[in-house]
């Protein structure tokens, strides 16, 4: 099939849904990645629907193989219905804990039927989700090894502060353009709906990405500008005011997508004072 490309005032490269990428089924264009923030932005009012930063070109093309290759287990209307009722953060904690205990539950299964593996000395067997004083404490996986929560360590002199990835990844890696899909929504927060994206490994339920989502939008100002495969990308307007707000904010983002602190930053504080300079929030599910 020959790709259907148009060029348009601003010097894009256009193409429609499956012409576009294979197995990709909303419309795009390819931006210069230096430029794809002020492309994304002048897209925004184009009414081609909600333009949503993927990535390089073989994001999209994982996008499709692995996201849109069977149906979803819920509909669009269906995974909205049930982000209604969800209250973010308080319900999300029970949702983890859940998850969590199905987890716990699955290893110890696990290991009844293969005791050898605990014969094993580097092996430790998982620990129980429990919380205290409100915070979460949140068993994690490395290999076969459980873990609690990341440490709080200290704040930093200097915090690290996040940007967007898809602007600062390795040119080397990830060439000089980006693919920009347009998603068929009135409200931008629906995405994770339209794409019935989450729901593996660790990353949650599509419902609750759009009940986050909108949660973060009405308290921080936060907009969704980029999401790939396993990856999102936030930009938002209000920083959390204060240490004692960072360190909440941070403890709630951990819940969300434990590799913030566990593969990133490290501490508790250290994100927490990143999200207090940063206008950027960056998650990423192994």
């Amino acid at each position: 099939m020959a790709m259907a490309v148009s060029a348009s005032p601003l010097g894009l490269h256009s193409a429609r849904g499956e012409a576009g990428v294979p197995g990709f089924p909303f419309d795009i264009v390819e931006v210069p990645r230096a430029g794809a923030i002020a492309a994304w932005e002048g897209l925004r009012s184009a009414g081609r629907g909600y333009p949503l930063i993927v990535g390089k070109r073989a994001e999209a093309v994982r996008m499709a193989e692995n996201l849109f290759s069977s149906p979803p287990r819920h509909s669009t209307a269906e995974v909205l219905a049930l982000a209604a009722g969800i209250d973010f953060p308080a319900d999300f904690v029970a949702y983890r804990q859940g998850r969590d205990a199905e987890a716990q539950a699955w290893f110890e299964e696990f290991t009844r039927e293969h005791p050898e593996i605990m014969q094993n000395p580097e092996i430790t067997p998982p620990l129980p989700p429990s919380s205290g004083d409100g915070i979460i404490l949140r068993p994690w996986q490395d290999g076969m090894v459980w873990d609690a929560e990341r440490p709080m360590g200290t704040w930093p002199a200097q915090p690290g502060t996040m940007g967007p990835w898809f602007v600062e990844t390795d040119e080397a890696c990830c060439g000089d353009t980006v693919v920009i899909a347009f998603i068929p929504v009135a409200d931008w927060t629906e995405v994770p709906a339209a794409l019935y994206w989450g729901d593996w490994n660790d990353c949650p339920a599509a419902e609750y990405h759009v009940a986050a989502l909108r949660s973060w939008r009405d308290r921080f100002g936060a907009e969704l500008v980029s999401m790939g495969f396993d990856t999102l990308d936030l930009r938002v307007r209000q920083r959390p005011a204060g240490r004692d707000a960072a360190v909440a904010l941070a403890r709630e983002l951990h819940l969300y997508c434990s590799d913030t602190i566990d593969q990133g930053f490290g501490t508790v504080n250290a994100y927490a004072a990143s999200l207090a300079a940063s206008d950027w929030w960056n998650f990423w599910w192994d």
